[in-house]
């Protein structure tokens, strides 16, 4: 009601106004607006977490920035924006084509599904045949195993497995002894060129650290010792790696110029065992490989001849007409499973193009000129980026 005025009447309420009623309504709208971009956003980050095409962690992460990239009006983006926007709809395409592919998959199974049967059960006849032949064939072993000959011939085969077991027992621990020789000889070879590098070369010149002479005279000390140097040089090198380089009188130089040489031929040594090895190990392992094949072909003869390897090849047709009959039941579930597989494919490609993929085509070109773009049920086909990758399509061929 309105209130009495001074006269006794009543009084109009004054109207609000105009500017603070326009102010208002434009608020709400920009709300509106923006809780419309937001539910398009998010429909866009869901789907990228079916971009299989990058790694979870690059999904999550685009997903999150979904608002900040594509939900800015097209002409505010800065570069980075607009490159991560393109990026979207590249996820987006492969979205789309991974699920026409699913589409094309199980559309090509129930169209192949008379022939997928008479394949099946065609597979259970010939299971079923080899299995009895395999049972034949053992009959026929056993009966073979209770004649003299049939047991004279399977101790023969177990007797020549002796010798040919032996001699692979014999290649295998030459090759493990070989090879151990020269993976030490590698070894050592690397250690001396440290210890040149590392050791010797710094005393040589003078460590200019007081500090680390010491623990560093006494490795080379230790190496030499190790690898067999003569005592005599061993106790004689202190001295004049212990002097500056000019200092060293002329019997310094000796004793520096004996130490290399022998560094120099222990070193060539082991350069040569290295590189003659390899062709030595190569022939270590070649042998064994040999010796390896004619062991098992021992063996199988011997399990031939004892009728084991028919005990085996049975077991093995038991099992494969076990699995070809669990997939001739099976058949008519994987088609209709395969049916449901084709429908719900479908269902969520028409879900996709009427929800993400039209949410990403409008929120993609949108600007703010005043013209409010609508999400309609199919949308129309994406302008390509700038950039390489593809925006995704909205029309695509169909299932």
């Amino acid at each position: 009601m309105a209130p009495m005025g001074k006269s006794g009447k009543r009084v109009a309420k004054s109207p609000e106004p105009p500017s603070k009623r326009q102010k208002s309504k434009g608020k709400q709208t920009d709300v509106d607006e923006v809780d419309h971009v937001m539910e398009k956003c998010n429909l866009v980050a869901e789907v990228l977490e079916l971009a299989e095409q990058w790694p979870e962690s690059v999904r999550c992460m685009f997903a999150k920035i979904v608002p900040d990239t594509l939900g800015v009006l097209k002409e505010e983006r800065h570069e980075y924006q607009e490159e991560v926007v393109c990026k979207i709809g590249a996820a987006l395409v492969g979205v789309e084509a991974a699920i026409q592919k699913r589409i094309g998959d199980s559309k090509a199974k129930v169209n192949n599904a008379d022939n997928e049967k008479v394949r099946r059960d065609e597979s259970v006849v010939g299971s079923e045949a080899a299995l009895a032949a395999k049972k034949a064939e053992l009959v026929a072993k056993y009966a073979e195993l209770d004649t003299e000959d049939g047991k004279l011939a399977a101790e023969q085969k177990r007797l020549a497995m002796g010798p040919v077991k032996d001699a692979l027992d014999d290649a295998e621990k030459a090759q493990q002894v070989g090879d151990a020789s020269l993976e030490a000889a590698a070894s050592d070879h690397a250690k001396f060129e440290a210890v040149m590098k590392d050791i010797y070369t710094p005393l040589k010149d003078g460590i200019e650290d007081a500090r680390k002479y010491k623990p560093t005279l006494c490795k080379l000390l230790q190496f030499g010792a190790k690898y067999e140097l003569d005592q005599s040089l061993v106790d004689s090198l202190p001295t004049p790696l212990g002097k500056e380089p000019q200092a060293r009188g002329p019997f310094d130089g000796i004793i520096l110029k004996q130490f290399e040489e022998w560094y120099s031929q222990r070193l060539a040594e082991y350069d040569t065992t290295v590189k003659d090895g390899a062709d030595d190990k190569a022939q270590r392992a070649t042998v064994v490989e040999a010796a390896r094949a004619t062991h098992t072909a021992a063996v199988d003869l011997w399990m031939e001849a004892t009728g084991r390897k028919a005990r085996d090849d049975l077991k093995g047709c038991e099992k494969a007409l076990k699995d070809s009959q669990k997939a001739a039941k099976y058949s008519l579930s994987d088609i209709q499973e395969a049916s449901d597989e084709h429908e719900s494919a479908k269902a969520e490609l028409e879900a996709f193009r009427e929800g993400s993929l039209a949410a990403f085509n409008d929120l993609k070109d949108r600007t703010g000129s005043g013209t409010k773009t609508e999400v309609v049920a199919e949308a129309a086909p994406a302008a390509p980026c700038p950039q390489d990758e593809a925006t995704p399509r909205a029309e695509a061929n169909g299932a």
